[in-house]
């Protein structure tokens, strides 16, 4: 299924082809800063999606990340990527909308006020080395009203689909539990 996605797919969209590899007992992880490469990646049974799934994500950006962290290292925070990415304001609001900032312990919100701070008036970051590190003030943030299904219309807005099940998403479990093979014992009955 990786080898078809990264290959342009087949006569499928990518959402069918994930959700074929999760039937097959595939666990999906959404782009990471720390974990994803440019293609999709498989690790065992974990499925890593690449950056070239995120619409409106540019490459150079993409390309830059990677050659950082192959260079000095994984990420430790959304300050330290700042700090060694050359990257828009624009831009890195989208990583944090595909979730690729989460090995961070921070909601989607805190993260995308922690970028305004950091990047408020600039047009780009712009990476240089110090010799010392720079402590970047903290906010204490009250707790944000979030609801569940923010994330999926994230999923669904930036990668063109949604990770978690259709049927995830409904507000109540369907009424029926009604099997294939039991619909002959039905004809001409409704059914709702």
């Amino acid at each position: 299924m990786v080898a078809t996605l990264n290959n342009g797919g087949g006569f499928y969209s990518p959402e069918l082809y994930f959700h074929e590899a999760k039937m097959h007992g595939a666990k999906i992880e959404l782009p990471c800063v720390n974990k994803s490469q440019w293609m999709n990646s498989i690790q065992s049974v974990i499925i890593h999606i690449g950056f070239y799934i995120i619409h409106e994500l540019e490459y150079t950006v993409a390309q830059n990340l990677l050659a950082e962290r192959e260079l000095n290292g994984k990420f430790k925070s959304l300050n330290d990527f700042v700090k060694r990415v050359q990257i828009s304001l624009e831009q890195l609001i989208i990583l944090i909308r595909a979730n690729a900032f989460r090995f961070t312990g921070k909601s989607k919100k805190e993260l995308l006020w922690d970028a305004h701070y950091l990047l408020g008036h600039s047009k780009k970051t712009v990476p240089e080395k110090t010799l010392f590190e720079t402590k970047t003030k903290e906010f204490n943030l009250p707790e944000l009203w979030k609801h569940e299904l923010e994330d999926t219309l994230d999923e669904i807005e930036l990668l063109g689909f949604p990770i978690r099940s259709p049927f995830e998403m409904l507000e109540s479990a369907l009424p029926s539990s009604l099997k294939s093979s039991q619909l002959k014992s039905i004809v001409g009955k409704t059914l709702k």
